[in-house]
C-alpha cells in the first residue's frame, strides 16, 4: 500500500508541467477567401503567465497560388525601434526564412532592453507581435486556404521570454514544487528500502 501511495505521488508531480505561452493567429483558420480581396490576421503570444516575450524568430507559411504579401506590420512590444530600444526586421520576400513551405515569410524582432522593462511594456497575458497582411490573387470565391507557423529551436526558429530562454515551442518542464515532490517521493522510497527490517520470531 505504501509503495502504491508513494508510486502515485511520483507520477502526479511527473504529470505537472510548468504553464506553457502558445503563438498562434488571431483568426483561426483554415480561411476562406475570395479572389481579389484581402485577408488580414495578428501574430499572437498568449497564456504568457507572467512570462515575457524579448524576442522572435518566425517563419509563416502561406499557399503562393491564392495569396501574395500585401504588408507586415511589426507592433513594438519589445521597445521602441527607433530609439534603438529594439530591433525589428518584417521579411516579406521571405529571403531569411528556413521553412520549406513554397510561399514563406519571416518576422524577426529581439529587444536590447532588461527583461524589467520589457514587462513594463508588454503588461498582460497575450502579445501582438505583428499584423499580416495578404492579398487573395486566387479566382473565384469561397476559396479555402490556411496559414502556418515553422518554429525549429534547432534553427532558431523560436520565441523567447525572461533570461533569453525559449518560451515557445514549449518544452515540458516540472514545476519546482513538481520536482520536490519527486524527490521527497525517492527518499521516502529509499529510506523504506534501508530500514533494517525485524527477524519475527518462530
Amino acid at each position: 500500500m505504501k509503495i502504491r501511495l508513494i508510486v502515485g505521488g511520483l507520477l502526479f508531480a511527473l504529470s505537472m508541467t510548468a504553464n506553457a505561452a502558445i503563438i498562434s493567429f488571431s483568426l483561426a483558420g483554415p480561411y476562406t477567401v475570395d479572389g481579389g480581396g484581402t485577408l488580414s490576421v495578428d501574430v499572437v503570444v498568449s497564456e504568457l503567465g507572467g512570462e515575457i516575450v524579448s524576442g522572435f524568430d518566425i517563419d509563416i507559411e502561406y499557399d503562393p497560388g491564392i495569396l501574395s504579401v500585401a504588408g507586415i506590420t511589426q507592433h513594438e512590444v519589445l521597445g521602441d525601434s527607433s530609439l534603438f530600444d529594439a530591433l525589428y526586421d518584417p521579411d516579406p520576400d521571405g529571403l531569411f526564412c528556413l521553412s520549406p513551405a513554397s510561399g514563406c515569410l519571416s518576422i524577426f524582432g529581439v529587444s536590447l532592453l532588461d527583461d524589467l522593462s520589457i514587462a513594463g511594456l508588454q503588461n498582460g497575458a497575450s502579445v501582438i507581435l505583428a499584423t499580416l497582411d495578404f492579398n487573395v490573387i486566387g479566382m473565384g470565391s469561397d476559396i479555402v486556404t490556411d496559414l502556418a507557423f515553422f518554429l525549429d529551436v534547432s534553427l532558431g526558429k523560436d520565441v523567447k521570454g525572461f533570461g533569453n530562454q525559449v518560451i515557445v515551442p514549449a518544452t515540458s518542464v516540472p514545476e519546482p514544487g513538481s520536482l520536490a515532490l519527486l524527490g521527497i517521493g525517492l527518499l521516502a522510497l529509499l529510506s523504506g528500502r534501508l530500514r533494517p527490517r525485524s527477524n519475527a520470531a518462530a
